[in-house]
């Protein structure tokens, strides 16, 4: 059985269809693109026409593929950029309406959750009680649990899209802009609770984080497998940071294979990763490179009862 999960995102659509077999969650097709629903959100609160038109021709790509897969179930959910814009609910209903399915716009505490358990998913994943922390394009949320006992959770307005919009907007990293932005993150971030963290179990899932820990790696092929138990700590960000900020956003790309949608929101993701590690007193952040969209696929399995079966 074939399950499609679509996570709609501020800088990006990620589509997976996976297998479920022996309880296990086996991607089969994994497709990323990068309509920049949130691009300029922060200043104008609207969805942009051009944002809406890039959503329109990614939405119109999946929904040719799933033609062709044929899963047994395609859940499809609207994070940050839905549930901020002022023509969020009306953006929803247009894409909505081209794929088939309704998007259902989540909360921030349900997003959370959602990439909690997807870190679960992991092949041989054994921790009792941990953390998860989830850099998005428009958001940041952290989770701390056992198992699907929920102890503590938050989500932050920041996100990588949404730093890159503020100071960052020409991709340049002057050291004023880079303090003007620390200074904005240290802020958002101070309602964090440092003591509901797991230090020795703390997880970083999402693009910033797993494409940092892929370019931190020296890999050549970006692989799930290599990349999950990876960590980063605040040295590999800081290195990380000070080569990178040299590099237009398709240098970036060229040099590491990466889309120069994602390339150019990097540094702002790894400036809010530096500070939270910083605020939290942690050492590093292990890597997982299952989040939200395998959380979305685990979460219906549960309520579904359809594990048994398969």
């Amino acid at each position: 059985m074939n399950i499609a999960s679509i996570d709609i995102g501020s800088n990006s659509f990620k589509l997976l269809i996976a297998n479920i077999n022996n309880n296990l969650i086996i991607p089969v097709f994994q497709l990323v693109r990068y309509p920049r629903l949130g691009e300029n959100l922060i200043h104008t609160h609207l969805i942009s026409n051009d944002s809406i038109k890039q959503a329109e021709n990614a939405i119109a790509e999946i929904v040719d593929i799933l033609s062709k897969q044929k899963p047994y179930k395609t859940l499809a959910i609207g994070t940050a950029v839905l549930r901020d814009a002022k023509n969020g609910n009306e953006v929803c209903d247009i894409l909505s309406g081209l794929l088939g399915e309704q998007i259902r716009i989540i909360d921030g505490e349900e997003e959370a959750y959602l990439s909690y358990i997807g870190v679960q998913t992991t092949p041989g994943f054994d921790k009792g009680k941990f953390s998860t922390l989830d850099i998005g394009g428009g958001s940041t949320e952290i989770i701390t649990g056992e198992k699907n006992k929920i102890h503590y959770r938050i989500s932050i307005p920041i996100g990588a899209a949404k730093i890159h919009d503020l100071f960052f907007k020409e991709n340049i990293y002057s050291e004023e802009n880079i303090n003007d932005a620390n200074d904005y993150i240290s802020e958002k971030i101070q309602e964090l609770n440092t003591e509901a963290v797991v230090r020795d179990a703390f997880f970083g899932v999402g693009g910033t984080i797993s494409t940092s820990a892929f370019i931190s790696s020296g890999l050549k092929v970006f692989s799930e497998f290599e990349l999950n138990g990876l960590n980063l700590n605040d040295k590999d960000l800081s290195s990380l940071i000070n080569s990178l900020k040299v590099y237009s956003p398709n240098d970036i790309s060229e040099k590491f294979g990466i889309n120069p949608k994602r390339a150019d929101i990097l540094i702002p993701g790894q400036l809010i990763l530096k500070s939270i590690l910083k605020y939290l007193q942690l050492e590093n952040i292990n890597i997982s490179t299952r989040g939200l969209r395998f959380g979305i696929i685990q979460d219906y399995l549960n309520k579904s009862n359809l594990l048994q079966a398969y």
